[in-house]
């Protein structure tokens, strides 16, 4: 398996996270153990980037597509069945992961702000 060695610098926790072999859909292909969201991080640090993709989500305004009846998914739910790797992919180069037509566009973010939106992401649910 290869790893995706992350330095996250909330709360200066290391961590090595799982790239898994992704389906088109961004679920792990059949046979691959790890889990969507599990990094191992403790709940503080993850707390503290779940505030970080809060800031970020709100300052680059991704409400304004994703929502309901919005040109894309609504944010709630928007990461059930995906991997952390394929959530990131798809933040920094959607293009690349949702296809060239995909109107959404890349965010520059920093590893720590990319898996910062993913633990966002994790935190909200389906309403």
């Amino acid at each position: 398996m290869k790893f995706l060695a992350l330095l996250l610098t909330v709360g200066l926790t290391v961590a090595a996270l799982p790239v898994a072999g992704l389906t088109a859909e961004g679920t792990p292909e059949a046979g691959n153990t790890a889990q969507a969201g599990d990094s191992g991080m403790t709940p503080e640090t993850r707390a503290k980037l779940v505030q970080l993709g809060d800031a970020l989500a709100q300052r680059d305004r991704c409400v304004v597509c994703h929502r309901d009846r919005g040109m894309a998914q609504p944010l709630a739910g928007i990461a059930e069945g995906k991997t952390d790797e394929y959530l990131r992919q798809s933040i920094v180069d959607p293009k690349e992961v949702l296809g060239p037509t995909t109107r959404m566009p890349a965010y520059d973010y920093t590893l720590e702000e990319a898996q910062a939106m993913v633990e966002y992401l994790r935190s909200l649910s389906k309403p």
